[in-house]
């Protein structure tokens, strides 16, 4: 049975593609633990079972018509997996024709066959998101070091895990990528990067001119060294930050467009031996920071006489487990001080904060005459 591609169908081709999508045939571009790999074995073969069954579910759809079978090719091709044996032989002779090749938008690479990495960077030059999970380590890896790559002017997410053997790709993609904006890079378990060695150079080093389009890094799991070498690079333009709150003071002075800012807590650190210093945060955007989140089970440092966070207008408190009342009342002080005026919403995150309201923390309340919402969040 076969049903003309333009006419026999009352549905728009946007609700065809949402109606695909449900039947698991789509999955989220955007990456995911699984696709990051905090495991890398066995996430890695769950991917490719799930990757699998995508294939497979796509290859069913495409033999009832025409029409289904245009729509699944645009797809099955949106987002692909170089990593799957299994899939690969197709996969490849698929991306030999333009037309298809072009359809790509979402990669998910290959932690170990750089080889074929390169091929499909060169082939599907309208990639938008790119994703270098973890390193498995049963795999055998075929790296490649020297590597020249066509411009990748759509490109806009990379979520990496870093690794030596990854290191001189992703060199090569960020220096083809010119408007790359969001950059997520964590150290890799399998190869304890950045954690005891200092890596070569920072893979944002290529692309230092003033038009760098950067305007979010995540910089996850990482060791000091890590931290330092990537915050080495113009990242001026910054607007969103995600660092270790061990590594505050390795940032540059001021960050002049920052706007959001996330202190996360390794888990190699305890909270309770880290500090969140507003002198060091306020030095660094204190005229534009708008949005800070953090851990309130870490110790805090008032800001300095005469610091305002002027644009400061929602603070993120997290505790994702109990903490002691001196840090839960230490948190209200600082928050209360003449700094933190322009202060709209404080939001306590986690099972560890107590209820709010309570009679003890009286700065909360002080909080909310001032005009200030105070009140549970809905992250956890």
């Amino acid at each position: 049975m076969s049903c003309n591609l333009k006419s026999t169908s009352p549905l728009p081709h946007e609700l065809w593609v949402c109606i695909f999508s449900l039947s698991g045939v789509v999955h989220n571009r955007l990456p995911s633990a699984l696709e990051l790999g905090q495991e890398g074995d066995f996430l890695h073969v769950e991917a490719e079972k799930l990757e699998l069954k995508r294939w497979k579910a796509a290859l069913s759809l495409r033999l009832v018509c025409r029409l289904w079978n245009a729509i699944i090719a645009q797809i099955l091709y949106r987002d692909i997996c170089v990593g799957t044996e299994a899939r690969w032989p197709s996969l490849s002779s698929g991306l030999k024709q333009p037309s298809i090749a072009g359809l790509v938008r979402s990669i998910r690479l290959s932690t170990s066959r750089f080889d074929r990495n390169v091929l499909v960077l060169s082939q599907c030059t309208n990639v938008e998101v790119l994703i270098h999970p973890e390193f498995p380590h049963s795999q055998r890896m075929y790296a490649i070091w020297e590597t020249l790559l066509p411009e990748l002017p759509l490109l806009k997410r990379v979520y990496w895990r870093m690794s030596w053997s990854s290191s001189t790709l992703l060199r090569d993609i960020v220096s083809a990528a010119k408007n790359l904006e969001y950059a997520t890079f964590s150290a890799s378990d399998a190869y304890n990067y950045g954690l005891n060695d200092r890596p070569s150079s920072s893979p944002l080093s290529t692309s230092t001119q003033p038009t760098m389009a950067l305007r979010s890094l995540e910089l996850m799991h990482s060791g000091e060294l890590f931290a330092r070498t990537m915050l080495s690079t113009n990242v001026s333009r910054l607007t969103h930050l995600t660092l270790d709150t061990a590594h505050l003071a390795l940032a540059p002075r001021v960050l002049p467009a920052l706007r959001v800012l996330k202190l996360s807590v390794n888990d190699k650190h305890e909270p309770a031996h880290l500090t969140v210093s507003f002198p060091v945060i306020l030095a660094l955007c204190g005229h534009t920071l708008r949005e800070l989140v953090y851990d309130a089970r870490c110790a805090v440092a008032p800001p300095a006489p005469g610091q305002e966070a002027r644009a400061l207008h929602c603070v993120r408190l997290l505790s994702p487990d109990a903490m002691q009342a001196a840090n839960q009342n230490a948190n209200a002080q600082v928050l209360l001080g003449p700094a933190f005026s322009a202060l709209i919403s404080i939001l306590l995150d986690g099972p560890g904060w107590r209820d709010p309201n309570e009679q003890e923390w009286p700065e909360w309340a002080q909080l909310r005459k001032r005009g200030c919402q105070v009140e549970a969040g809905n992250a956890y």
